[in-house]
């Protein structure tokens, strides 16, 4: 069986570069480096909007034409169509930001064989890298069915880790 991992040989230091990990109703973008780890997170009772109440007339109807257009390859068609047919839309309601685990790990992201996996068919992301004589690694996973995100944190040798928690305008 052929799995579907994305292996990267680079910390993510921004956002662009985090690794996703979400149990459908809570996510993580796993970023960061070797001193600090950060993990942004989002839950899906924190929207950027109220909730769209708008009900639109035959819209199953519609989506299932386009469907078919784009499954026809007819992509230009397709486009058109919903110029013409759909008119404006509310916008769909994104996640907003949950909060922020920082966890300082080091007091540098010096380290040698540093390697992050995307796992996507197990939904795990694995961080492991050596700092002098020890080994580390950080293993990242949520569980659908106890509505968990989970990070854990092994070294070969002892560490000590600060953790600090950020929240900038959430309601809870």
């Amino acid at each position: 069986m052929k799995r579907n991992v994305i292996h990267l040989t680079n910390v993510a230091s921004d956002w662009e570069n985090a690794s996703p990990i979400g149990n459908g109703s809570c996510g993580m973008m796993v970023h960061g480096g070797v001193a600090i780890d950060r993990i942004t997170l989002n839950e899906e009772s924190i929207w950027s909007s109220a909730p769209n109440t708008v009900e639109h007339e035959g819209m199953p109807e519609k989506i299932a034409h386009i469907r078919r257009l784009f499954l026809e390859d007819k992509v230009t068609e397709a486009n058109q169509w919903i110029n013409e047919n759909l008119g404006e839309y509310p916008r769909i309601r994104s996640y907003e930001y949950a909060g922020e685990i920082m966890v300082l790990l080091h007091g540098d992201d010096e380290c040698e064989g540093y390697v992050r996996d995307l796992d996507l068919d197990r939904g795990v992301c694995n961080v492991s890298y050596r700092k002098g004589e020890a080994s580390y690694k950080r293993e990242y996973f949520a569980s659908m069915i106890n509505g968990l995100l989970c990070a854990r944190y092994i070294s070969s040798g002892s560490f000590s880790a600060r953790i600090s928690v950020k929240r900038e305008n959430v309601l809870f």
